[in-house]
């Protein structure tokens, strides 16, 4: 099976940063202020991406993760991932860490049913059958004749049912997991998190013209800065954040 980091497992200006407590609880991370990441080189510099002007600590619940193409939203998760180390600081994440990267894929000839099963345990597997069921998740076809939207179900089942049955508290990364898929499927997975947020903190990569901002609070990535801004009654004002996103602090 051709996995590509699919799982890991390591034990701005924005409208205000919400104080919240240094301790992650399970399901949870902590970014502490002046924590940067970027890109090291044996040639050049650092690269430094964004830093975190204030701490943030994320529980259980659903954080959408916003910038412009470029600004550091997959260099973000990458960090988290442990696949790009900061550049200056540390993080701390409480519970099992599960990414699943953008450009994940499968060999050609495995079926979702055989994925499924060869990564997830056996009562995590039971669940899967049930989401898959729930997104009409074509089980038995083999993986390189599924869409792309099916192939992002795939990747959704996974998640949500390796978390479902995880003691200790989870913390999901996605990237963009929603851009293949319709608006049925789309509300189905959000869905999902509305109601299973108990020991789950999910990271998730959005793109800015999507209107659809439901979530407890976002990570918001302007000018090589990281702030947290928090939602009202689960919704993010979407006209106010893709505003921000588009101005400078100068034009602000």
């Amino acid at each position: 099976m051709n996995e590509r980091h699919a799982i890991v497992s390591p034990s701005m200006h924005s409208t205000e940063t919400s104080p919240r407590s240094t301790v992650p609880s399970k399901g949870g991370v902590f970014f502490p202020k002046g924590l940067e990441i970027g890109y090291r080189s044996l040639r050049r510099p650092p690269t430094r991406v964004a830093s975190f002007e204030s701490e943030i600590c994320l529980g259980p619940g659903h954080y959408l993760l916003l910038a412009r193409n470029g600004s550091g939203k997959t260099t973000l998760l990458r960090t988290l991932g442990s696949l790009t180390p900061p550049l200056n600081g540390a993080f701390r994440i409480d519970g099992r860490l599960l990414h699943f990267r953008d450009d994940l894929t499968f060999d050609a000839g495995h079926k979702p049913r055989e994925i499924l099963r060869a990564l997830l345990d056996h009562d995590s597997f039971k669940t899967s059958l049930s989401f898959a069921d729930e997104l009409e998740l074509p089980l038995g076809r083999d993986y390189a004749t599924l869409s792309r939207g099916n192939r992002q179900k795939l990747v959704a089942v996974l998640g949500e049912a390796a978390a479902a049955n995880q003691e200790g508290g989870c913390v999901l990364l996605f990237d963009e997991p929603l851009s293949g898929l319709d608006f049925v499927a789309r509300d189905l997975v959000r869905s999902w998190w509305r109601e299973r947020k108990e020991g789950v903190c999910r990271i998730v990569s959005h793109h800015p013209d999507d209107a659809a901002l439901e979530a407890d609070a976002a990570l918001v990535i302007r000018e090589n800065s990281v702030g947290l801004v928090d939602s009202k009654d689960g919704f993010l004002d979407w006209s106010g954040l893709r505003r921000s996103l588009f101005t400078t602090r100068s034009e602000a």
